[in-house]
This record gives structure tokens, C-alpha cells and sequence, in this order.
């Protein structure tokens, strides 16, 4: 029995030699495979894909994986995120070329636009500022959670098999670095509980 030959494994020179069979030489989509040594359901699985789309390359996969941020992206970025910092990613992404929202988030991690003092405390008590002016202004209807950690965690990523069902890869968050973290929980009528430190967010951080 020939090896069975994945759709997206076929040449172009392959699948030209498949088209050429069916249609020039009128052979059925069960000899022309045999011919070649391909399986039928890979044979009838391109010849699908060429009636639909009339293309005898492969469909592209990957979703939004041609969408990649590039310079002129991350220009435009940076004034909108300094001059407006509570900007969704909804709307950015929806401006910049209706990209993924999880692109524009990693972008926005990536640039790591911070000032030199973002983390001292007269910039957290800004920040802190900030927050009780946004309460007062009648916004929060309900809980509001903030979490400002360590821009620079280290994580480790262990391999290995998973158990069915499960990931083979998990990411575990150490619990090095010397990074100032601030972590405030928010109501409508004021501050429950905050906390400032030297330490990244972790788990370790709540026990």
C-alpha cells in the first residue's frame, strides 16, 4: 500500500501531473492516483480544493499569520498609547489594518514604552491618582482590578507529554527579577486593598 501523502505535502509539480492526467488524458480520479502512487482521498481532497478556487497551489493557512506589525505600525502606536494609555486594543486593532487583538496586545508588551521612572513612587502615586479620579467620576459600576507588574518576568517553559487531554508544553513563572509591582483592588466607593513592591506577580506574591 503506498504511503499515505498529506494534501499540503503535494508539489506543484505533483499536482499539475494530477490535473494533466484527469483532464488531458480523461483518466478517472482513481487511476491517475495509482499512476502516481497518491492516495484517492488526497487526490479528490485537491481536486475539491481546484474546482472551488480554480488555483492549483495549495490554501494558505494560518489565519492572520501574514499580518505582522511593521515599522510604520509601531510608530503609530507609540504617540496613541503615551498620549491616551487607557486605549483598547479593540479599537487599535481595529485601526491598524483590522488586526488580531492578541497582535496589537503582544505589540503593545513588546514596545515596552515606559518611562525611566515609571516604576518609582511618585509615578505609582500617579497612577493611584489616576484611579480614584476615575472612580470618582462615577465610571465603576462594579469591581475594578488592576494588576501592574514587572515588565520583564521571567517565565520558564518546561516540555513534555501531556496526559490526554492536557498541554505538553506549560509556562511557569519563576520567581526571579527585582521589579516593582503595583496591585490594587478597586470599588465604587474607594480602595479595598493595595500593594507596591520589589517583587514580580506571581503566585507566590498572594500566598
Amino acid at each position: 500500500m503506498p504511503r499515505t501523502t498529506a494534501l499540503k505535502t503535494l508539489s506543484l509539480e505533483v499536482r499539475e501531473k494530477i490535473l494533466k492526467a484527469i483532464n488531458e488524458h480523461d483518466l478517472p480520479t482513481t487511476e491517475g492516483p495509482r499512476r502516481l502512487i497518491i492516495p484517492d482521498a488526497t487526490v479528490r481532497s485537491y481536486i475539491e480544493h481546484y474546482e472551488s478556487t480554480s488555483q492549483v497551489e495549495p490554501k494558505k493557512m494560518g489565519g492572520n499569520c501574514q499580518h505582522v506589525l511593521t515599522d510604520e505600525h509601531h510608530d503609530w502606536l507609540l504617540p496613541r498609547i503615551d498620549k491616551k494609555s487607557d486605549t483598547r486594543n479593540s479599537d487599535l486593532f481595529t485601526t491598524v489594518n483590522k488586526l488580531s487583538s492578541s497582535i496589537t496586545r503582544h505589540c503593545s508588551a513588546v514596545l515596552k514604552a515606559e518611562p525611566a521612572d515609571y516604576n518609582q513612587p511618585g509615578m505609582i502615586r500617579t497612577r493611584r491618582e489616576w484611579a480614584q479620579n476615575y472612580i470618582d467620576s462615577g465610571a465603576v459600576s462594579s469591581m475594578l482590578y488592576i494588576d501592574e507588574s514587572g515588565s520583564n518576568l521571567h517565565q520558564h517553559v518546561t516540555y513534555g507529554r501531556a496526559k490526554r487531554g492536557g498541554r505538553a508544553i506549560r509556562v511557569v513563572p519563576s520567581v526571579k527579577g527585582g521589579h516593582i509591582s503595583y496591585i490594587a483592588a478597586i470599588a465604587a466607593k474607594g480602595f479595598i486593598t493595595n500593594f507596591a513592591g520589589q517583587a514580580p506577580t506571581t503566585e507566590t506574591l498572594f500566598i
